[in-house]
């Protein structure tokens, strides 16, 4: 476990000092090579400036996308209520930290009420992270986008100059402010530097709530997720049950691997399993069928073959190939144990006695 920790801490000091160097490379881009670039691009494909209508179409998406979102919520709170298994399964089988209400919008409080961690117990870590990383979007939204288009877009509209003339939509934002206006520009540059410094400190404190909770489900995997290690390009000298188990106990210790399987190339095998359980389908619906209607289902069991009684000639053909898939079975373990190494394939999966040597071997 404390091999496991410490790694993920490297990982985020890691990352950590990787989001410092972009965001100082966006910075210095954003700085001397944007300008020019962004010149030279609208040049080459001849993108101009908002006219004089784009307001009215910016308005009519705006409320044509408002419009879906509040069509969306009420569909979802009338669909909870009117089927609870499909849009509220969770409530249904007792899954949840305590139950929502059941007005129609009993679901929002219910969801601005529940935590992080309330949440990654019951619908796991990823699932969890999911809705912060939403949390964090609208967070950011909220500390940024409202601020600054309130007065960084009266800054434009007010003293920016009117260089956008009848693009009504562009008064609002850079295009409206005049060349070489004298001050606008440092604004402009300091509040894009705080936006760098936000940004940052949430997703630094994002990750600082993120890092328990991992710690957390690492420290809880049960066995043998947890002292099980995929490996992949193997050696052909070690494309061996024995012989993989033998280079870990040597390399670890003897007592450190519990088992060790080479990944067996069985295609034969895959295809009569398949075909097995196609069968049992098959013969669970005709006799699903016979006890509704009274009548034995018939079927073609081939392509061109000719229509036979399902629940009469189905489990012949399903022990048939029970017969064959043990044999094959058999026949692949044979071929192993004797050294055939066409068997097997270039990935194993080892389990070992801990996560401590899990750890060490990965």
């Amino acid at each position: 476990d404390g091999v496991t920790v410490a790694h993920w801490e490297w990982c985020a000091l890691d990352g950590a000092m990787w989001s410092k160097r972009v965001l100082v490379t966006c910075v210095v881009w954003a700085a001397l090579v944007a300008p020019a670039a962004a010149a030279g691009i609208a040049e080459e494909t001849g993108v101009t400036g908002n006219s004089a209508i784009d307001l009215s179409a910016f308005l009519s998406g705006l409320l044509f996308n408002g419009c879906i979102c509040v069509a969306c919520l009420l569909a979802f709170s009338l669909l909870r209520l009117r089927v609870p298994r499909v849009y509220a399964n969770n409530v249904v089988i007792q899954k949840v930290p305590f139950e929502p209400a059941k007005s129609f919008f009993g679901w929002a409080t219910a969801s601005a009420s529940v935590s992080t961690e309330q949440a990654a117990e019951v619908v796991g870590v990823d699932s969890a992270m999911l809705l912060e990383f939403s949390v964090l979007c609208m967070r950011l939204s909220g500390c940024l986008a409202v601020p600054l288009c309130v007065i960084l877009g009266l800054l434009y509209s007010l003293l920016g100059g009117n260089a956008a003339g009848e693009d009504h939509l562009g008064t609002v934002d850079m295009g409206n402010v005049k060349q070489g206006h004298p001050w606008i520009p440092y604004v402009q540059a300091g509040i894009v530097w705080g936006v760098c410094v936000m940004v940052h400190w949430n997703l630094c404190r994002a990750q600082a709530k993120f890092l328990p909770l991992r710690f957390a489900w690492l420290k809880s995997l049960p066995t043998p997720r947890a002292d099980t290690v995929l490996i992949e390009d193997l050696p052909m000298d070690f494309r061996s049950d024995a012989e993989l188990k033998d280079f870990f106990v040597k390399t670890l210790g003897e007592g450190s691997v519990r088992e060790a399987h080479v990944v067996k190339h069985a295609s034969e095998l895959r295809a009569a399993v398949d075909k097995r359980e196609k069968l049992r389908e098959r013969v669970h619906e005709a006799e699903l069928r016979f006890q509704h209607d009274g009548c034995r289902p018939q079927a073609r069991l081939r392509c061109c073959g000719p229509r036979v009684d399902v629940l009469e000639q189905c489990p012949d053909t399903i022990e048939e190939l029970t017969e064959r898939i043990l044999a094959e079975r058999a026949r692949i373990r044979q071929a192993d144990q004797n050294g055939d190494v066409g068997v097997n394939s270039g990935s194993a999966f080892v389990t070992f006695s801990g996560r401590r040597q899990a750890e060490l071997a990965r």
